[in-house]
């Protein structure tokens, strides 16, 4: 893992300060931070006998230009629950105190390496995994500060480099293994997109760690193949005494009805048995539940479901202007039964809530498809468990500029077609068509907000308008700078975001929960929408009162 510290110098007399206020400009000199530090390897796995003693070597390297004084420490390491180690002062089972490493600090020329020796020394009581973190810090030498033509200010920028180096210590033993334990899944709907997602708490009880996967496969009530999940977060290294989050989000969307669900935790290696449970499931309304169902309620559902899964729920064509393309949808029928299912050409909508709408009217400004598709839609019939693929014609007209939206409403025959527009398009192929090479994205950040509440967190509210012709997915960043203007913190509104419509509008609310001094603060929220046009960048200035004492 690798971090890079920034530290600005500058120094001058008050008045030619006072000049440069009103605007600085700083000369980056490239040779200041032209070193770049690496270690090999990352990861030191370690076998030593109780009482013995065992050797690892390390390699750091300097591939800049600039000369690099480095600084090695040792620390205690613990997991977070994505997966990542951290540094912490003490652990349980923390190996730190049995490590020595020469040389403590070193240079480093420009292309030269050192090679850094360990020694670990675990006691004679010592039994099973032990952890450490070793961290390499590279800082430039300092040099004379260049200085800004015409001004007595000189400024730079100087970067710091610090790797972290895992350790993992196997002391053999009698009794060494790893005692895995899973809580109940939690099912989640994922409020931006509608999937379902899976979370999975695992528990090591053991004395040494365990590289786990994990996978579900969904089958209908009826035995259909839904879909296979893969745990892309929370994977890998399990270590004794700590607790990982296993989760995973369905890439389709379920309709409602009843689904069964087969768990499986596959360590690596022979270090422990696979863990597999089986457990039912439902969604109603697009909620999922693992409650139990009594048979009349689960009648109930099945006669309300779609029965049937759509694939793809969303899909992105590009053509030239006049030209014309075909997207195809496979339909799935999920129960024993023959379904008839009916197909219209609808309008989608996306809301500023980040909700789709799938709508029979288009609303005011709408950049509208509905007239560019075409195909053989009505009545569409399914056999028992089988499926149909259904090709959709779309022409774009030679005039058209930028993106268009459209959907495919399918529904089952003899359902109430009295839906909400938010539930017909769960049941939807939602469109995106785009002529080439008639791009125009363009932004407008309309709102931004600061309110403290009840609890003492604060929430920063952006709202933004995409006024381009083009949709996007901002990439959305709030600062929290102090009075210097210095950052004191950063938010990530990763999982707050998505898909903005061209002439959409959309609103981003997050908590900042992190305690402030007192005094006057301003927030700064960076939006970045498109790779070739600069950030868009709003500020709004508040106050943080001081916090009294109990």
């Amino acid at each position: 893992m690798r971090s890079h510290r920034l530290r600005l110098a500058a120094a001058g007399s008050g008045r030619a300060w006072m000049r440069a206020a009103g605007f600085v400009a700083f000369w980056l000199v490239p040779a200041i931070s032209s070193a770049q530090l690496f270690v090999s390897p990352t990861i030191v796995e370690v076998k030593a006998y109780p009482g013995g003693t065992q050797s690892f070597t390390v390699n750091v390297g300097n591939s800049g230009a600039g000369d690099l004084d480095c600084k090695l420490t040792l620390s205690a390491m613990e997991v977070t629950d994505v997966g990542l180690p951290m540094e912490v002062s003490d652990a349980s089972r923390s190996c730190r105190d049995w490590i020595t490493v020469t040389p403590e600090t070193f240079a480093l020329k420009p292309k030269q390496g050192v090679r850094v020796n360990g020694r670990i020394n675990p006691p004679k009581s010592a039994g099973g995994g032990y952890y450490a973190i070793l961290a390499v810090h590279g800082a430039p030498q300092r040099g004379q500060t260049p200085r800004v033509p015409g001004e007595r200010i000189r400024a730079g920028v100087e970067f710091s480099y610090r790797n972290l180096i895992v350790i993992m210590l196997t002391v053999p033993g009698p009794e060494i293994r790893a005692v895995v334990e899973a809580a109940k899944p939690r099912l989640l709907r994922d409020p931006y997109s509608d999937s379902l997602v899976l979370e999975v708490p695992v528990r090591n009880r053991g004395n040494t760690h365990i590289r786990m996967q994990g996978r579900a496969d969904i089958r209908s009530e009826a035995g259909g193949v839904v879909e296979a999940l893969e745990f892309t977060s929370g994977r890998g290294l399990l270590l004794p005494a700590h607790q990982r989050l296993y989760r995973s989000k369905s890439r389709i969307k379920l309709p409602d009805g009843s689904y069964l669900m087969k768990l499986s935790l596959i360590p690596e290696g022979r270090q422990a048995q696979p863990m597999e449970t089986h457990f039912p499931f439902h969604l109603r309304n697009g909620d999922p539940s693992a409650a139990e169902l009594t048979e009349a309620q689960k009648a109930e559902l099945r006669a309300q479901s779609q029965g049937f899964l759509l694939s793809p729920t969303e899909a992105a064509l590009s053509a030239p202007p006049g030209a014309r393309r075909t997207q195809s949808v496979d339909i799935a029928n999920l129960t024993r039964d023959p379904l008839t299912v009916r197909a219209a050409i609808m309008q989608w909508v996306r809301d500023g809530a980040s909700q789709d709408l799938v709508e029979t009217r288009a609303p005011a400004a709408h950049r509208s498809a509905a007239s560019f598709l075409s195909g053989s839609l009505g009545e569409i019939e399914l056999p028992p468990l089988g499926r149909r693929r259904v090709p959709i014609a779309v022409a774009l007209p030679r005039e058209a500029s930028g993106e268009y939206y459209a959907a495919v409403c399918f529904q089952r025959a003899g359902l109430d077609a009295s839906e909400t527009a938010r539930s017909r398009a769960r049941h939807s192929l939602l469109l995106r068509v785009g002529g080439q090479g008639t791009r125009a994205p363009a932004a407008v950040l309309t709102a931004l907000q600061v309110r403290r509440k009840p609890s003492g967190a604060f929430e920063f509210d952006l709202s933004l308008r995409n006024s381009g012709n083009a949709g996007f997915v901002p990439e959305v960043t709030f600062n929290v700078r102090d009075a210097d203007f210095n950052v004191t913190g950063k938010l990530l509104a990763t999982e707050k975001v998505s898909f903005i419509q061209a002439g959409g509008e959309a609103r981003i609310v997050m908590d900042w929960n992190q305690v402030l001094d007192a005094g006057e603060y301003q927030l700064e929220a960076v939006v970045r929408y498109d790779p070739s046009l600069p950030a868009l960048v709003a500020r709004k200035s508040f106050s943080a009162p001081a916090v009294s004492g109990p």
